[in-house]
């Protein structure tokens, strides 16, 4: 699989049991000797979070203290359940968008997956509203407005306006969000928004994996002492 940029089923089990001890903390980030390329060994400079973040998604800020506190750093509301989706994805390549249904978690995990551009769980987000209840897409469509989240407003507002009847017959709706997002949507359905493409890309988790192993660090670690599996 390392170098012909496959791997198999085993194989894929094996990488997501090491990158889920690293993300629950079972593996040290910081202090670990990392086998690098050409078997020499090196101190790692950063954390092996750090590797994961920069290839998963690029756009993930760091914070700056201590060594040891080094955490990720949020700039937008979030929640706990946001979070560890997040995390199962970016470490695991699962998605658990599915499992959602208060609106500030949905809101959370879009702001988490379009800021640190990931796409394919950003059009999960997505897909989710499309199966969610009139009410809450509502709510959803209110955080986005609030927080300048456009393309996620649009995206609640062209889910909102395909059941524009349930909509406006719910007499508790112009209480749920407010008199001027209820004109607001009445004006929409006069000037709809346009339709963001909605298309769930293929995730690059096992890319990603490559791309680590490439680096000599952290699939050489994880691996050592251990037979990998590959298809030849």
């Amino acid at each position: 699989f390392f170098y012909k940029r496959r791997m198999d089923e085993a194989c894929l089990v094996d990488v997501r049991e090491e990158m889920k001890r690293l993300m629950d903390g079972e593996i040290d980030p910081y202090n670990v000797k990392l086998l690098a390329k050409g078997d020499k060994e090196k101190k790692i400079k950063e954390s092996l979070h750090k590797e994961v973040l920069d290839v998963r998604c690029g756009k993930i800020k760091l914070s700056k203290g201590k060594k040891n506190s080094k955490i990720l750093k949020i700039d937008h509301p979030t929640s706990p359940a946001a979070i560890k989706a997040w995390r199962t994805f970016v470490y695991l390549g699962v998605v658990e968008s599915d499992a959602f249904s208060e609106a500030s978690d949905i809101v959370a995990l879009y702001t988490l997956s379009y800021y640190n551009n990931s796409e394919h769980l950003t059009q999960c987000v997505y897909q989710r509203i499309q199966e969610l209840d009139t009410g809450t897409v509502a709510k959803i469509m209110c955080q986005a407005v609030d927080q300048r989240l456009n393309t996620l407003e649009r995206v609640c507002v062209v889910r909102l306006l395909e059941n524009y009847i349930d909509f406006i017959s719910n007499k508790d709706m112009i209480y749920i969000i407010g008199i001027e997002k209820f004109q607001m949507m009445v004006t929409y359905f006069h000037q709809p928004p346009q339709k963001v493409p909605l298309s769930i890309p293929t995730d690059t988790y096992i890319e990603d994996m490559v791309k680590l192993n490439e680096s000599g660090t952290i699939i050489n670690f994880m691996f050592r002492g251990k037979k990998k599996s590959a298809r030849k």
